[in-house]
């Protein structure tokens, strides 16, 4: 229950080209922490280079308020 490790986790994945793997630990990270903005980025770009495209859609639209606002990466990856 540690979204900082969980985060940690997901990007290492991301690294070493798992992106389906790295968006389990992603989502859940997000889950525990969804109003930290790079939390959502990481999980969005795993789904998006897994060809999750409709999750990573949902994932931004499901955003809560206020946390699109202040990063230019997710408005720009919701556009």
């Amino acid at each position: 229950d540690d979204a900082r490790a969980l985060y940690a986790l997901g990007y290492d994945l991301i690294e070493h080209g798992l992106e389906r793997a790295a968006a389990v630990p992603l989502d859940r990270a997000h889950a525990l922490a969804p109003t930290d903005p790079a939390v959502l980025s990481e999980l969005v770009a795993a789904l998006e280079r897994a060809g999750l495209h409709r999750e990573a859609c949902d994932r931004l639209e499901g955003a809560l308020p206020g946390v699109l606002d202040g990063s230019f990466v997710l408005r720009y990856l919701l556009a």
